[in-house]
């Protein structure tokens, strides 16, 4: 193996062309524009990466045609809108080839300028296509500001892992005619779709129109597919526009499993025509998203829905908001799904009564709904694992807190209790300090406060949670209070 510097796109070009496998290309930083290679297999994996960060190595184009055994990393590939770009401009392409990895790199989009159109301001053209290729890996890396982010079609043997997708004004992930397929563990969220536009965004999305065959061998695991601060989205949208061809068209072999969907559209996962589909520990939640708060129609609460022509279908150990395609099919087992509402605090599986008080506020605009310990979900085993049990980073700490109704006091009355907060051990030491911001004016210290607000409304209460070796975190839960007179009654009772 050999280490081959490379400062500029004449010497990247020089070290490729004779680059051995095993060699590793490190790149200082600069431009290096379009990285263009056709019909090139090393024996085994050349890696380029970037001598420093990734925002210090830029490529304005990547077009690999035919490439085998060739790794980038730790750099930014950047698209810079022109006028006369077609929305479908997709400047970084994968077309056929084989074991291609892309790692901790950034896409980096651009919105649109001067269209006179609605496209104006939000995000444009396509963020990665993959085409005709075996074993690629996109790893790690972030995904924004495009109109969609990831496009695979016609491919074989595909992980998509670790990635961060955000600002997208359609589509995050779309697939098409893939065998073998991984995404695991990718952050989808904060979606900017244009507001006077058609479109109709999806975060994961597959279908079969325009293709010669399904995608097979799908597996769709530990995603976190949350509209954040952003527009709602489509989650997990699996449709399949050929399944009249018969079951030759049915996507074959899928499984989705203990992802986290928080988002403000019924398909929250759906799909569709499949033979062999597993839905398994997947927690599927309401948020409003952008939108303004309020009561919401039925399609607004995301579900899981399953073509009712499947095959051989399980959907069990689910959080949802429901569950639809089961009537008595043969070969289908439905169960031990748990369905819950934000809508009414007066009826059963209420959010507010299931779920920690403070994760009901998305912290730093991330939702993260966490079922209290010992409760009805607790004990279902239900929703994915992250909503059950948690535990924050190494040398971390989380604050958490529970609310409720002071018993003895006046409807104005909470109790404020912090116990539920741990570190990386799942517990605190003794000496940990307990900080309280009631929204009001006023504070208090300690692991379980009485707190009276003088007037109804809402209130941002902030814990602080801090640890003898400086560490600490603050987190903040919306409380609702009512008015101490909303429940009069006049002089005759």
């Amino acid at each position: 193996m050999s280490i081959i510097n490379a400062s500029n796109a004449n010497e990247l070009h020089q070290a490729l062309a004779n680059a051995r496998g095993g060699d590793v290309i490190k790149l200082a930083s600069g431009n290096y524009g379009n990285l263009n290679l056709d019909d090139i297999s090393f024996a085994s994996n050349v890696t380029i990466n970037s001598l420093g960060s990734k925002d210090s190595v830029t490529f304005t184009g990547l077009n690999l045609h035919d490439v085998s055994n060739l790794t980038i990393g730790d750099v930014t590939f950047d698209y810079e809108f022109t006028a006369g770009d077609p929305s479908y401009v997709s400047p970084f392409n994968i077309e056929g080839g084989n074991n291609v990895t892309i790692r901790r790199s950034a896409f980096d989009g651009d919105v649109a300028r001067g269209t006179g159109t609605g496209a104006d301001g939000y995000g444009y053209g396509t963020g990665l296509t993959v085409t005709d290729a075996q074993n690629v890996r996109v790893t790690g890396n972030t995904i924004s500001n495009f109109y969609n982010g990831l496009y695979v079609s016609e491919s074989q043997s595909v992980t998509i892992a670790r990635n961060d997708v955000h600002d997208i004004r359609s589509d995050g992930m779309d697939f098409a005619q893939v065998d073998g397929l991984v995404i695991d563990n990718n952050h989808l969220h904060d979606f900017r779709t244009a507001s006077t536009s058609l479109d109709h965004p999806d975060m994961i999305q597959f279908w079969t129109a325009g293709s010669t065959a399904p995608s097979t061998n799908i597996v769709i695991k530990n995603n976190l597919l949350d509209a954040g601060d952003g527009h709602w989205t489509q989650a997990i949208f699996m449709g399949n526009e050929l399944a009249g061809a018969g079951p030759s068209m049915y996507y074959r072999d899928v499984t989705i499993a203990n992802n986290v969907v928080v988002n403000g559209h019924f398909h929250g996962i759906s799909v569709g025509e499949t033979i062999n589909l597993n839905i398994d520990h997947n927690t599927v939640l309401h948020t409003d998203g952008s939108a303004p708060d309020g009561q919401d129609s039925v399609v607004e609460i995301p579900q899981i829905n399953v073509s009712p022509l499947s095959e051989n279908v399980t959907v069990r150990n689910n959080l949802t908001g429901g569950v639809t395609g089961f009537s008595d099919q043969g070969g289908w087992y439905v169960g031990n799904n748990f369905e819950v509402q934000d809508q009414d605090p007066n009826q059963p599986n209420f959010y507010g009564d299931l779920f920690i008080s403070s994760s009901l506020t998305p912290k730093n605009g991330v939702h993260m709904f966490l079922a209290t310990s010992g409760g009805l979900i607790d004990l279902a085993g239900a929703g994915a694992s992250g909503t059950r049990t948690y535990l924050p980073e190494a040398g971390a700490v989380a604050s958490l807190f529970e609310a409720t109704v002071n018993p003895s006091g006046s409807v104005q009355s909470r109790v404020f209790d912090a116990s539920l907060s741990l570190d990386d051990r799942g517990e605190l030491p003794d000496n940990a300090v307990f900080n309280w911001d009631f929204g009001d004016g006023t504070t208090a210290r300690g692991e379980k406060v009485t707190h009276n607000f003088t007037t109804g409304g809402y209130y941002d209460v902030k814990l602080t949670v801090s640890l003898p070796d400086g560490t600490s975190d603050t987190t903040t839960g919306v409380i609702g209070v009512q008015n101490t007179d909303l429940l009069r009654l006049g002089d005759d009772g």
